[in-house]
């Protein structure tokens, strides 16, 4: 999603610039949108997940403080992979494609490593609170 936002703004640009009608506002707009949609969507599929895949109730409050932590550390790794892979690219030439596979591959583990200290995080989240804390009163 963030590559195909990249592309997509970088096509916007391009339309705008070929109208005349760009103004530095649009080009920090486009880029702010770019930037944070993808945070946010995934941030949301990791709050729904981390709430309706396990087999007990899992509090919204608590599946958003995994995701908020998890997409934050994603988001980290993720930009270090770029560096990563922009860095190992100059040993390509010596390693060939089985480089591509093996930095593929750690970037998986990694990463699903990410999600499930999310879902640590979301489960250990909802045992540490004391029970009754913020539940709303029925009269």
């Amino acid at each position: 999603l963030t590559a195909l936002l990249q592309v997509a703004v970088s096509f916007g640009e391009g339309i705008l610039e070929a109208i005349g009608d760009i103004s530095v506002v649009s080009i920090v707009l486009l880029g702010v949108v770019s930037t944070v949609a993808p945070i946010v969507l995934a941030a949301a599929v990791f709050a729904v997940v981390y709430r309706r895949i396990p087999n007990v109730d899992v509090e919204w409050r608590d599946a958003a403080f995994g995701a908020v932590v998890a997409i934050v550390i994603f988001e980290i790794g993720k930009h270090l992979f770029f560096w990563f892979t922009s860095y190992s690219a100059q040993r390509n030439a010596v390693y060939g494609p089985a480089a591509s596979v093996v930095v593929l591959m750690m970037w998986g583990y990694l990463a699903s490593l990410i999600f499930l200290y999310g879902a640590a995080l979301t489960r250990v989240a909802g045992e540490l609170r004391p029970p009754g804390l913020c539940q709303v009163q029925q009269s």
